[in-house]
């Protein structure tokens, strides 16, 4: 079985999707505040929808205070996912001021959204809006989450919730994702959704007609990238796609060779093996240069050991030889 995103991972490169799926690994991906934010971005959406929100001037009190709940549900997730790290005071969070004033702004004014009963929804299926529903083909494995399905101007919708502050159009990863989806709620209820709709945080859409010849194009390129993967993995030859802009944020930096090794390599990641006895704070690291590497360590994180192989990622210059962690930054010792 595969989803629309594990399909973007899978072109993206073969490898993070590997990772993503070994339990030996997918734990390195961890949330930021910036997943943090898409997090309470899609729920405050689905309360919105979902949770009958009063009218009038209390609706926006009703939705701040969900925010915030929210919110503190995604802190404590983030300082599960990072015991012992001091994670940055929320209002400092880049990108928090933006998606709270639109998302707001967004939920505040928007109508109340066409409904149908289940006497009038297609046969199979309960009455609309779907939030966030898994659905799920079998026959074509095929499983996805649609963020919402619902009803408009007596279209069928399949709609895809973008809390970035930068999403502008509709990417052709995006327009197959929504393909998908809209097989899947076939598949679920007997009718192909219309129209496919990307909403941003602002609650601006952008859409398209949804045809079937499209819809089965989409099945087949996921069928595709499923056997491709499949095959890839009992081969043992997961192929790797290093590139600046795609391994720039991935988790899985720490254990794959092949970006060590490439171009994509940035100079905010460190790896080499651990010098002289390492102090309290910090510890130096041989990477191959004339000089060795310092590097100051963040709360939470415990020294490595002399002749330990280390990677650190997303380390921040702090003076001549010298680097320092970053609160999330990872240290690991692959060996």
């Amino acid at each position: 079985m595969i989803s629309p995103s594990a399909l973007n991972a899978w072109e993206t490169c073969g490898r993070k999707l590997a990772f993503q799926r070994d339990p030996a690994t997918r734990a390195l991906n961890r949330p930021s505040p910036r997943t943090a934010l898409g997090v309470v971005a899609h729920g405050l959406t689905e309360s919105a929808a979902t949770g009958q929100p009063p009218a009038g001037m209390a609706r926006r009190a009703w939705l701040e205070q969900e925010w915030e709940q929210l919110l503190a549900q995604q802190v404590q997730k983030l300082a599960t996912a990072w015991p012992g790290r001091r994670i940055p005071p929320v209002a400092q969070w880049d990108g928090l001021v933006a998606t709270r004033v639109r998302i707001l702004r967004k939920l505040s004014a928007e109508p109340e959204p066409e409904m149908t009963t289940a006497a009038q929804a297609p046969a199979g299926g309960p009455g609309f809006p779907w939030i966030e529903r898994r659905l799920e083909d079998p026959t074509a494995g095929v499983f996805g989450t649609p963020d919402r399905v619902d009803v408009r101007n007596g279209h069928l919708r399949v709609v895809d919730l973008k809390s970035g502050v930068h999403q502008a159009g509709i990417q052709d990863a995006q327009r197959r994702q929504l393909l998908l989806y809209a097989h899947l709620v076939d598949v679920a209820c007997g009718q192909l959704p219309a129209v496919g709709v990307i909403e941003d945080v602002s609650g601006k859409e952008t859409s398209f007609s949804i045809e079937s010849v499209a819809v089965t194009h989409a099945l087949h390129e996921a069928q595709r990238g499923a056997s491709n993967f499949n095959h890839a993995i009992a081969s043992g030859e997961v192929p790797a796609q290093p590139d600046e802009t795609a391994c720039r944020f991935c988790p899985f930096r720490s254990v794959c060779w092949p970006y060590w090794t490439s171009n994509a390599r940035s100079d905010r990641d460190v790896r080499g093996t651990v010098i002289d006895e390492p102090e309290a704070s910090s510890f130096k690291v041989d990477v191959g240069g004339a000089e060795a590497l310092r590097v100051v360590i963040t709360a939470g994180v415990s020294v490595p050991a002399r002749e330990d192989e280390v990677v650190v990622l997303d380390v921040v210059p702090a003076g001549h030889h010298t680097v320092k962690m970053r609160w999330n930054s990872a240290l690991r010792t692959p060996g």
